[in-house]
């Protein structure tokens, strides 16, 4: 990790997983879940659901493009090696508002303590 997303939207459960396949590419895999006592119409339901915030759903192919997006701006880059920082000097993000790059933030100070960074 961080290559792992684990989402709970909106009664729904799923894991997006990115795959590097070479240097330049990746992969997205998705799971979503459902429960083991959920009715045929819950099941159905949470397929509709899926629809929304899975592979092809708005929510997802928004989230792929940025991704994409990230991945073709490094590509830019001469020198095939790439570095992105967070800025040190605000570990908390730079926003006072709900929309915010603190959870991300968060979720990376984390990992740098996890691995011993």
């Amino acid at each position: 990790w961080p290559n792992l997303i684990v989402q709970r939207e909106m009664n729904t459960l799923g894991i997006r997983q990115l795959v590097p396949t070479g240097p330049n590419e990746f992969i997205m895999k998705w799971t979503m879940f459902g429960f083991e006592g959920d009715t045929e119409e819950m099941t159905r339901h949470r397929l509709r659901q899926g629809n929304l915030m899975g592979p092809a759903g708005f929510l997802g192919l928004e989230d792929n493009e940025a991704i994409k997006f990230v991945q073709d701006g490094m590509l830019r880059v001469p020198g095939g090696e790439h570095y992105v920082a967070l800025d040190p000097a605000t570990p908390f993000g730079t926003s006072e508002t709900l929309i915010s790059e603190s959870a991300i933030r968060g979720m990376y100070r984390h990992w740098r303590e996890v691995m011993g960074l």
